[in-house]
């Protein structure tokens, strides 16, 4: 069987971040090419909070220089028997917090959480961000709902030689044990507003941001050089979700993760095999011991914090 790619998403502002976290490559497959879709979620609206890892310019940071015209790579460790993919683009981002600056202090204190000043992804300063792959409503218009744009800061690169499958076997048994990091690295606005987060959209929102996500990941299977894409997030029964969450523990940070079934095994696969949802709020600091070993402690039963779930009320 071929692995299945898993797109994991960062969540502290409106326009999610995916990263490819393809797992431990095994000797018997293909190094797999990945597609990264982005999109940031907020705990809480913090002025700059909706800065995206890789794909918006400041007013108080000008860009970084352009890095040297070289490509991210795929590595194999040899001593832990995985893949490690080094981008060095991903260095040059903008922080993605700057709380402490006195714009940010100036907005939170005025009260108007949109558009923020420091944020390249509100509506009407489009022209700051990397170019556009296409929009919700598809139109010119400048009233856009959802945008998909390149990131000026990919993990991976889109216009880099594509490995030749075999790369992945030969990586494994020769002394060199690296491939090139093509793929694709885009970013998802789901909203022009800055202060609305996915839980306060409708769910026919919610809909239409799954079906951009959807969209993309139809563009990117079409090209024969990408084998799996990463992305997240399923509308009503989401939003109540991530709303539950919220609520029950005070707005925590989150990562949301969807694996999908590698495109070649799509027609062979159940429906229900063709996306698998994760949640995973951030309540705890990795340690050590999960560090060390791999092995992570969870606090709370499963069927613990799935009942108390059941039993927040979002309707107050």
């Amino acid at each position: 069987m071929e692995p299945r790619t898993t797109w994991r998403v960062h969540d502290r502002a409106m326009g999610r971040i995916l990263h490819p976290t393809q797992g431990k490559f095994s000797r018997a497959y293909h190094v797999p090419t990945a597609s990264i879709l982005s999109r940031r979620l907020g705990a809480k609206p913090m002025p700059s909070v909706r800065f995206l890892t890789a794909a918006m310019s400041s007013t108080e940071q000008s860009p970084s220089p352009p890095l040297p015209n070289r490509s991210a790579e795929v590595r194999r460790d040899a001593i832990f028997d995985r893949w490690v993919l080094i981008s060095p683009a991903r260095a040059r981002r903008p922080s993605d917090f700057k709380s402490h600056s006195p714009a940010s202090s100036s907005s939170s204190a005025s009260g108007n959480p949109n558009p923020k000043p420091s944020c390249a992804f509100c509506a009407g300063r489009e022209g700051e961000c990397a170019p556009e792959i296409f929009r919700v409503p598809p139109s010119s218009s400048a009233d856009w709902k959802i945008r998909v744009i390149e990131n000026l800061y990919p993990a991976l690169r889109r216009d880099a030689e594509p490995p030749d499958p075999s790369d992945g076997l030969a990586a494994a048994g020769t002394g060199r044990c690296a491939v090139t990091g093509f793929g694709f690295h885009d970013v998802v606005i789901e909203t022009p507003d800055h202060s609305v987060h996915l839980p306060d959209l409708s769910p026919e929102e919610v809909g239409e941001v799954l079906l951009a996500y959807k969209q993309r990941i139809f563009q990117l299977a079409r090209l024969g050089s990408i084998k799996y894409v990463q992305a997240v997030d399923l509308g009503g029964l989401l939003k109540l979700v991530l709303q539950k969450l919220s609520k029950q523990l005070n707005d925590p940070p989150y990562n949301l993760i969807i694996q999908t079934a590698p495109f070649d095994l799509s027609t062979s696969c159940t429906p229900y095999t063709h996306w698998f949802l994760q949640i995973l709020p951030h309540l705890n600091v990795i340690g050590g011991f999960e560090i060390g070993t791999g092995c992570f402690i969870n606090p709370v039963f499963p069927e613990d914090a799935a009942k108390v779930l059941r039993e927040v009320d979002c309707s107050k």
